[in-house]
């Protein structure tokens, strides 16, 4: 080994103390300076298997790592024909680090990780370093019900505990939402999907002369799209070097920016855990994709509760199960209705109620058919009813005249002996979706044709319909045998009556006409019309 000269030792000597941190001007010690909260930047765009893979992998990466803050960052195609699909803050940060060729891309500390399999190795390293700033983040939320918006406030101290290099410092503030109820082929809106970040991609340049900063940043979100997405939001803000080393070009001549990157510290705050200073009272809140169904669909309630909720008391008039516990149960709806929903959560020792009137609009769309008299003679009308809502109806009658026929009720005569299929296909627009329902509303009834028919029969009990009482809406059955069934159904399809009594009581009905059907033992169902003042 070549000697040493006193010059050569000497500049080496100085090389190796420039590596050593160098604190001027103020006192500290080694607990007074902060560990890293490091952060993980993931650029995802989640059209291919590798986003979600690299996604789930963060997810546990996260919980294994309290001092991890993740920024996922949804990236956007830029193309004129797609350019709703376009973030520009992301496209900020990508510009930022002009080193971003394909997505999935991570980064730690602003140092790019090459395979998801070496990030374990770069957060755990990452972990154990030091640095002499350090960032306090407060969040406060005002609920802004006048104008159905919620309303947030960022306040963010970033401060140098002890003196340090010159640097060009940028401060960054990104607010990002993960686990959101879609698809990942919806890619805009799927885990992780920007929202926005504060100032821009670019940050916002700090000096820290002084040894600390404090920024306020506010913003608001609209009332419907924030309770979807508030509760399951977070804050990162960070710290970075943006000092430039050199500058390089690509290969079509440009020239950019090589920057440190470093990030020297890090800080995530979770909405969805209420990790934020309450601006007004905390009501409870839920939502459903689906406000309108049909007899017999399910649909989720989703909780948005903001906070960390202990406990969940759901109540659902008219659905199945009536109650539940669960953060976002599935409810199954059997009948037509307009039906409330009450959800009572205890967050913070504290019970709140919230209850919506109108959760949900059941429609029963299912055709159901009427036919008096059946059976007829042949030659002779019968008249065929539609007992259900329906905006327009074709009926199909197979060897009758006319064959094909339009409206709620027709007539229809056959003019040979036999059974006979009366087919409707009804359709319906909901008044309050516009929606145009075509499911289920296909229904067949069976006509019987015969001489017989119309001669009278002892044999067959007659069913009479009377008034009851002073009540001019109220009615009494009247057969010579047991009565099993009586039915009520308003014209829009609604059963307002079912059961086993012989009396009808429609006093508290709203105006209009109804159908009675009474089955009485032995005999078919027989239909009535009353129309209730």
């Amino acid at each position: 080994m070549k000697a040493l000269t006193k010059k050569k030792f000497e500049l080496l000597l100085c090389g190796v103390l420039s590596c050593l941190p160098v604190f001027r001007g103020q006192a500290f010690s080694a607990d007074s300076i902060a560990y890293h909260h490091v952060l993980l930047e993931d650029f995802g765009g989640t059209w291919c298997s590798n986003c979600p893979r690299v996604a789930d992998s963060i997810a546990v990466l996260a919980s294994d790592f309290d001092r991890l803050a993740v920024a996922g960052y949804q990236t956007a195609e830029t193309r004129p024909d797609v350019s709703f699909l376009y973030n520009m803050d992301v496209y900020y940060r990508m510009c930022y680090y002009d080193t971003i060729r394909t997505v999935p891309a991570l980064f730690v500390n602003g140092r790019e990780v090459g395979n998801i399999r070496a990030l374990r190795d770069s957060l755990e390293k990452a972990m154990q370093q030091k640095t002499v700033y350090d960032l306090e983040m407060e969040l406060a939320h005002f609920p802004l019900r006048e104008q159905m918006s919620d309303s947030f406030q960022v306040r963010i101290k970033a401060s140098r505990l002890a003196a340090d290099k010159e640097r060009d410092l940028r401060l960054h503030v990104a607010f990002l939402q993960d686990r959101l109820p879609f698809r990942w082929y919806d890619q805009t809106e799927v885990n992780h999907a920007t929202a926005f970040m504060l100032p821009d991609g670019n940050g916002l340049p700090l000096a820290l002369v002084s040894g600390d900063t404090v920024c306020t940043y506010s913003f608001s979100i609209p009332y419907q799209e924030s309770r979807l997405l508030v509760k399951n939001a977070y804050v990162v803000a960070f710290l970075q070097d943006a000092t430039i080393l050199a500058y390089d070009t690509v290969a079509d001549g440009r020239v950019f920016p090589v920057r440190d990157n470093t990030v020297l510290q890090a800080l995530r705050l979770d909405l969805g855990t209420g990790e934020y200073t309450a601006g007004g009272y905390q009501d409870p809140s839920f939502h459903n994709w689906s406000p309108e169904i049909l007899t017999g669909e399910s649909v989720r309630y989703y909780d948005n509760t903001m906070g960390d909720v202990e406990s969940y008391a759901w109540e659902f008039e008219g659905g199945v199960p009536a109650t539940s516990q669960e953060m976002n149960p599935l409810v199954h709806y059997p009948q037509a209705g307009v039906f409330p929903v009450s959800l009572r959560v205890v967050s913070g020792g504290e019970t709140r109620v919230f209850r919506q009137e109108e959760a949900v609009r059941v429609l029963d769309v299912s055709p159901r058919i009427s036919i008096s008299p059946n059976p007829v003679r042949p030659g002779r009308a019968t008249t065929v009813t539609l007992l259900s809502e329906a905006d327009s109806c074709e009926w199909h009658f197979f060897g009758g005249d006319p064959f094909i026929a339009y409206g709620k009720e027709v007539q229809v005569e056959f003019p040979l002996e036999g059974t006979y299929d009366a087919r409707v296909s009804v359709f319906y627009r909901s008044p309050y979706t516009g929606t145009l329902y075509e499911k289920d509303t296909v229904a067949t009834a069976v006509i019987k044709v015969s001489q017989d028919a119309g001669v009278e029969d002892e044999s067959i009990p007659k069913v009479q319909l009377r008034k009851d009482g002073p009540c001019s809406d109220c009615y009494r059955v009247e057969s010579s045998v047991p009565v099993e069934q009586v039915s009520v159904f308003s014209m829009d399809g609604r059963c307002m009556l079912d059961g086993r009594s012989g009396k009808i009581d429609l006093s508290s009905c709203p105006s209009g006409l109804y159908i009675v059907s009474v089955k009485v033992q032995g005999t078919p169902p027989t239909s009535f019309k009353l129309v209730c003042q």
